[in-house]
């Protein structure tokens, strides 16, 4: 779930102008696994900075891959490839709204969920060092009302009342509670084209298109 994700210059605007962050980071309308991803993470003395982490697919441990762009919050602290991550190094992602997939259909047919306010969603992620690379994972919970009916996980959507607490990472107690998914009714969702994941595609705001589905209706909204 959350396959990819959107960034533009509104949401990064907002979020530079919330840590006060002087970084430039350029706009993307699709980010993809293994790509490089802005995020806002907290410097050892404190001080947020925006740098860019790579959306990692999958880690070897124990000989073996594992899945590793996702991590089910509630089980974090089980999670063999995340677990120390959490309450030490956490990073949040802005961004304007996430991809995903109807998991009950065969075909591969994605959604775009962005809120109804318009206001930036801030993601909930861990990052680590992996072979000297900075890596990424972004944090899954239940899904609310708004995304059950696609999908049956959703991204850990942080209230931006608590993007700081989420950032500081050490009361892992204060944390539990924000591990849930969001209030029903923020997010609003359409599908987009099938075509999301062919890097041939340009990345352009053509991928946040709404297309009328196979039930030949008007109505791209659907909620």
């Amino acid at each position: 779930m959350c396959v990819a994700t959107y960034v533009s210059k509104k949401a990064l605007k907002k979020t530079r102008e919330r840590f006060r962050l002087s970084a430039e980071i350029r706009e993307f309308y699709r980010l993809l696994l293994e790509d490089m991803v802005p995020v806002v993470r907290n410097r050892a003395d404190g001080k947020p900075e925006a740098v860019t982490l790579k959306w990692c697919a999958q880690q070897e441990l124990g000989g073996k891959p594992w899945s590793s762009f996702n991590v089910r919050g509630e089980r974090i602290k089980q999670n063999r490839l995340w677990s120390e991550a959490y309450g030490a190094q956490h990073c949040l992602i802005p961004c304007d709204g996430y991809f995903d997939r109807e998991s009950e259909q065969k075909e591969k047919r994605y959604h775009y969920f962005t809120r109804h306010d318009d206001e930036p969603l801030g993601l909930a992620g861990l990052w680590k060092i992996y072979h000297g690379v900075e890596i990424l994972t972004i944090v899954t919970t239940a899904p609310n009302a708004d995304v059950a009916g696609i999908h049956d996980r959703m991204p850990l959507t942080l209230p931006a009342h608590t993007w700081d607490a989420w950032l500081d990472a050490r009361n892992t107690a204060a944390l539990a509670p924000l591990i849930r998914p969001p209030a029903d009714g923020q997010l609003k969702h359409w599908r987009v084209t099938d075509d999301l994941f062919k890097r041939t595609v340009p990345n352009t705001p053509e991928l946040l298109t709404p297309i009328i589905n196979s039930n030949t209706t008007e109505q791209t909204e659907l909620f």
